[in-house]
């Protein structure tokens, strides 16, 4: 399976593609919203869930593992982060996904095993971990890779608001938009601080004179010299 979130046209989108014996089974997408009230990072963890919604599809042929790639080093180093951080609760639905497709493979490979102790009346719990070889791995993104390609494409179109069915999608995606971002939502409102800043500095009467001794102010540069 590979994962893939794009910011394109304003929105941000997300996409994971289900591959088997190389060949491309299925896939799904999500548009989260406006890049104005989400980040990229937040749709690379989301992707993760897609991926694993995915696995959780085709669970005979996963019995000996599967590799998920994705191409963002900080949702990857974030999967053994348990300290509070952006997103951590999307990275709770993770965990909870991978819990749950380990349990259904030990399910299905101890079938019999099951069935005999239910007859027999006694409890059987399925384990959430060591059930099959679930591997995550890095993959470079935008130096042509096919497998990757596919999938940034589909983010692309997520982002310009084509997505899945909801019926399709994990359950917490299928009822309502997930709520926004801190960071995306201060970042956006830092750039409509500085671009009312640069458009008062403008009709200001010092801005002409100013300007023939240093055109770059409002600057990032001068805040720091002041």
């Amino acid at each position: 399976v590979y994962c893939d979130s794009s910011s394109y046209g304003g929105g941000i989108g997300v996409a994971a593609v289900l591959y088997l014996d190389s060949m491309e089974e299925s896939s799904l997408t999500y548009h989260l919203g406006s890049d104005a009230e989400h980040t990229v990072y937040k749709g690379e963890v989301v992707g993760f869930t897609l991926g694993l919604h995915l696995l959780a599809s085709v669970v005979g042929w996963i019995r000996r593992g599967a590799i998920m790639g994705s191409n963002s080093q900080a949702v990857i180093m974030a999967l053994d982060n348990q300290h509070p951080h952006p997103a951590h609760y999307l990275l709770d639905h993770v965990h909870t996904a991978a819990e749950n497709l380990h349990r259904k493979v030990n399910q299905l490979s101890h079938t019999p095993e099951r069935h005999a102790a239910l007859c027999a009346g006694k409890k059987w719990t399925a384990c959430t971990r060591g059930a099959t070889d679930l591997q995550v791995h890095w993959t470079p993104g935008h130096i042509g890779f096919g497998l990757n390609v596919r999938v940034d494409e589909l983010a692309k179109d997520a982002a310009q608001g084509t997505f899945s069915d909801p019926k399709t999608l994990p359950v917490y995606l299928q009822s309502k938009p997930l709520p926004a971002s801190i960071l995306a939502t201060r970042q956006c409102m830092l750039t409509d601080i500085e671009g009312l800043w640069q458009r008062r500095w403008k009709k200001s009467l010092r801005f002409p004179k100013i300007n023939r001794i240093n055109d770059t102010l409002p600057s990032k540069g001068y805040m720091h010299l002041v």
